[in-house]
């Protein structure tokens, strides 16, 4: 054998060694972390198979649309939440969220200061030819509602949405009686399911559309 190859037998001999067990190291670490990430992109990818997708304010294709003077991004989740349901309702794209926003701004439904009024949910929601109904805080009609695929546009205050005031459409009764959530704002409070006792206190007000 010429001097050192020993040496280097040696070290062929760890090379082989070490990437098995990095290799056994990296698959357990993929177990764990798909163990983890599993859930968030399963969320993420059912979203869109949702019968109400979830359109989000801060999506790059109008988050930076006017609303009043705001923005999409900034201001638009009442137009977001009635242009989710709009869609979902009617098939109809062309309501996304910065042309609902423009159709809420240029018919008096944004308020400067304010936001969002809620007419924009029942007198606005008609003009587009929707059936709009202001119903009371009851799980019973919740439910009732939600089985109809009628979905539900609720003004929060503050709590598990947000700080001041918000719009989140329910889109989904369960059948282990629990809320699924079309947040305007946020994918990781709509990967969520939700009791109806963790929502009634922050909900002001309901109309379910249909």
């Amino acid at each position: 054998m010429p001097k050192g190859g020993a040496r280097h037998a040696r070290r062929r001999r760890k090379k082989r060694i070490f990437p098995k067990f990095m290799l056994f190291v990296l698959a357990a670490a993929c177990v764990v972390c798909g163990l983890k990430l599993g859930k968030t992109i399963f969320e993420r990818t059912s979203f869109s198979e949702r019968s109400f997708e979830l359109l989000l304010q801060a999506d790059p294709r109008w988050a930076d649309a006017p609303y009043g003077s705001s923005t999409v991004s900034a201001s638009g989740c009442g137009p977001t939440c009635l242009s989710m349901v709009y869609i979902g309702l009617t098939g109809d794209w062309s309501m996304t969220p910065d042309a609902m926003s423009l159709f809420a701004d240029e018919n008096g439904y944004y308020i400067d200061s304010v936001g969002t009024s809620w007419s924009l949910m029942d007198n606005g929601a008609e003009e587009l030819g929707l059936n709009a109904e202001d119903i009371p805080l009851n799980e019973d009609i919740i439910k009732r509602e939600l089985e109809k695929k009628h979905p539900i546009i609720c003004s929060v205050g503050p709590g598990d949405f947000t700080v001041e005031g918000h719009f989140i459409v329910l889109v989904e009764y369960t059948e282990d009686n629990m809320i699924r959530v079309n947040d305007p704002n946020s994918e990781y409070t709509s990967a969520q399911l939700w009791s109806y006792e963790r929502l009634a206190p922050q909900i002001n007000a309901m109309w379910a559309y249909s």
